[in-house]
């Protein structure tokens, strides 16, 4: 094989490879809290039919991408959209979803051009930022964790403007947050009612929240210590874990 040929493949291959390593991925699981059995995904499938996983779905980790998960094929009939991230449960869609894809962040539509996008890559873009500020949030590591009392958990690592995206609505009645500051808004787009939490374990979210959660987003410690509700409306049962 003469050398230019052979340059050529290797070059040919490693854009492969590089494309391959960039590329969004999702796994199903058949039963909740991730058991059962599993099918990981790289690409669009618009019947999971054809995997033998049509209405089989109970819960979702998504690697990484953001994945548009329908109720029918060929990306039709009801559809929400999942960010990087664990969901043990799919309320509302359990044992119906027939289609899946990846879209692009933010937009809700399919996104055919940037397959392997990273959500949490910078792009270059703002050179001076903090590196460990996520997607329009503070402490990209951070994570706040919400559960039911029915036992229903979900964990978010980024902001969220209506949790009825990923089947979570006016459900949480208690939260755990490892590190940072999160903010938990009654209405979506962070309206209504809201209040701020710190690093610690939530059993009651105070009036106005309990059960009532409808959007999240991570703020900044000045942020927390400016609103008004940090601490004039905490519950006395959790002063110790308000920041």
């Amino acid at each position: 094989m003469n050398r230019p040929l052979t340059h050529a493949l290797l070059c040919a291959a490693s854009l492969f490879i590089h494309v391959g390593a960039q590329a969004g991925e999702i796994t199903l699981f058949k039963d909740d809290n991730f058991r059962g059995r599993s099918l990981t995904l790289r690409e669009p499938t618009e019947y999971l039919a054809n995997h033998g996983f049509n209405d089989k779905v109970s819960s979702i980790i998504v690697h990484s991408g953001t994945w548009q998960v329908c109720v029918d094929g060929a990306f039709r009939g009801a559809c929400r959209v999942l960010e990087r991230g664990e969901y043990p449960s799919m309320p509302g869609m359990n044992d119906e979803i027939s289609s899946v894809r990846e879209v692009a962040r933010g937009s809700g539509g399919y996104n055919p051009g940037y397959p392997g996008r990273d959500p949490d890559r910078d792009s270059g873009r703002n050179p001076g930022r903090d590196p460990d500020r996520g997607h329009g949030g503070y402490g990209r590591g951070s994570t706040l964790e919400m559960y039911t009392s029915d036992g229903a958990a979900v964990r978010i690592n980024r902001d969220i403007e209506a949790l009825s995206d990923i089947g979570f609505n006016d459900r949480a009645t208690g939260i755990y947050i490892d590190r940072g500051y999160w903010q938990l808004c009654s209405n979506w787009r962070y309206q209504g009612t809201c209040r701020i939490f710190g690093q610690g374990r939530f059993e009651n979210l105070g009036r106005g929240l309990d059960g009532q959660v409808s959007s999240v987003r991570q703020v900044d410690p000045r942020d927390a210590r400016r609103q008004e509700h940090f601490m004039d409306q905490r519950e006395p049962s959790q002063d110790d874990y308000y920041r």
